[in-house]
């Protein structure tokens, strides 16, 4: 008796609910037409006081443009940059008070794209963006300022560097006549003014590839001659550049492959350590490079990842992938 008492209860209960919150509703179609709608935003990126959102978003004639999210008071978001003939992309934070972005063309084949720059402009908007790299092109359409101080289109966005100031590093690309590359060198680039100053000097020829530390300075380099390798490094900021593994261009396995460097100058890399994958490690660069400490092995699989930091440089973490994404 008391069970069917009971359950003649849980039956009049669930009667009760459904006539409180109604009837389930009938699910509706999904129109074919959204599935190639463009989405209201895109690509976001917080800010990195967390204050500001920054995202692509459809202009009336579906260019994309860059639009800033006030989250503490949406009433303040705002577009800061669109043209009428090519979409932006690759929107990063410089710092709180201003961003960088490049150009495509979405309407036109990668083959055929028009090259994509790089331009610098500040979240409060009311201003036309700054060209810091030139696009292989001048006639960009509207809200365009190719000041006389943008790079050539050789260059590209290198790093950003988080350090308080309105700068980013980018990398100029030297090629050969037969088309080798030669060389990368370092500028660093102010983004209100666009005055770009050298942080190359002192380097051996033939760098192709670079570590900064968290101030922007160059502290691991890879360099070619030939058919020959060469890993420098710079054991503190003040020091001088220091080989510390060579070998053959097309055949070596690197002693290491740099990452970061922290303010403790302490290296980050990925390196074999005893087996035939590599694993994420550190090294003091006041010590032997062989002397590595193994923070995260991954089995069967090389490390392959990036690290989470803090506004300061440590490392807080890593990201990466094997057989599934994971964080550490």
């Amino acid at each position: 008796m008391n069970s069917i008492v009971s359950t003649s209860i849980r039956a009049l209960a669930t009667a009760l609910w459904l006539v409180a919150v109604g009837a389930p509703a009938v699910a509706q179609n999904v129109p074919v037409a959204d599935f190639f709608r463009l989405p209201t935003y895109a690509d976001v990126r917080m800010s990195p006081s967390g204050q500001r959102l920054l995202a692509t978003a459809p202009r009336p004639d579906g260019r994309l443009s860059l639009v800033v999210l006030d989250l503490n008071e949406l009433s303040k978001s705002r577009t800061v940059a669109g043209y009428r003939d090519v979409d932006i992309r690759g929107a990063a934070w410089v710092n709180d008070d201003r961003i960088v972005f490049q150009l495509h063309d979405s309407d036109q084949p990668a083959s055929t794209n028009r090259g994509t720059g790089l331009f610098a402009v500040s979240v409060a908007g009311g201003e036309e963006p700054r060209a810091l790299i030139r696009p292989q092109w001048q006639d960009i359409g509207e809200s365009t300022n190719i000041a006389s101080r943008a790079l050539p289109p050789n260059h590209a966005l290198e790093a950003l560097l988080r350090d308080g100031s309105n700068d980013v590093v980018v990398a100029e690309w030297v090629w050969s006549n037969s088309g080798e590359l030669l060389s990368r060198n370092l500028k660093r680039v102010d983004t209100v003014s666009g005055i770009a100053r050298g942080i190359s000097q002192g380097v051996p020829a033939g760098t192709l590839d670079w570590t900064l530390d968290r101030a922007g300075r160059p502290r691991v380099i890879e360099v070619a001659k030939g058919a020959t390798e060469a890993t420098y490094w710079k054991p503190t900021p003040e020091s001088e550049w220091v080989k510390v593994s060579e070998g053959d261009r097309y055949s070596r396995r690197p002693g290491f492959d740099a990452l970061h460097v922290d303010a403790a100058n302490r290296l980050y890399a990925s390196a074999s350590v005893s087996a035939d994958v590599t694993s994420l490690v550190a090294i003091d660069m006041a010590a032997d490079p062989d002397k590595q400490q193994e923070l995260l092995a991954t089995p069967g699989f090389d490390f392959h990842g990036q690290l989470v930091l803090s506004g300061s440089g440590a490392v807080l973490g890593a990201r990466y992938l094997t057989d599934a994404r994971a964080t550490l």
